[in-house]
């Protein structure tokens, strides 16, 4: 199996610098938008299995974003804890390959309530109060 995977990945470089092609997919653009309820900013956490993108304050009304390529096996995952002025942390996949590749087709909103992240505004999940395994 790794020998089949390997000549393809091989073979599809090949053509590449042949053609000059970029045959990289496209980018996955992730926006985190603050949109508590208690119009109290919120600091965010997010990381996957290879990069850890720091924390980060979302003002009220704003947003942080990120973007990334997912991997050829789709099992590309972020996750974010969420904090709000009550300190708790809560976490949530802000990205699941498996879950989100298709539903955002290159760009995930979120918006991120006390009890909820929502993905764009309608897919609700409730948070964790520990991260989710990878």
């Amino acid at each position: 199996m790794l020998l089949i995977v390997t000549l393809i990945c091989l073979c599809l470089s090949i053509g590449s610098a042949e053609s000059g092609a970029d045959l990289e997919w496209p980018k996955t653009h992730v926006r985190l938008f603050d949109k508590a309820e208690s119009q109290s900013n919120i600091i965010v956490h997010c990381w996957s299995s290879e990069d850890d993108l720091g924390v980060h304050t979302i003002t009220f009304g704003e947003f942080y974003a990120f973007n990334f390529r997912h991997n050829l096996l789709c099992n590309t995952k972020f996750v974010c804890m969420v904090k709000f002025e009550d300190g708790v942390d809560k976490f949530f996949y802000a990205y699941h390959c498996q879950r989100n590749r298709n539903k955002c087709a290159g760009m995930c909103d979120w918006s991120l309530y006390e009890n909820r992240a929502c993905l764009w505004d309608k897919d609700c999940y409730d948070y964790t109060n520990r991260p989710p395994l990878f």
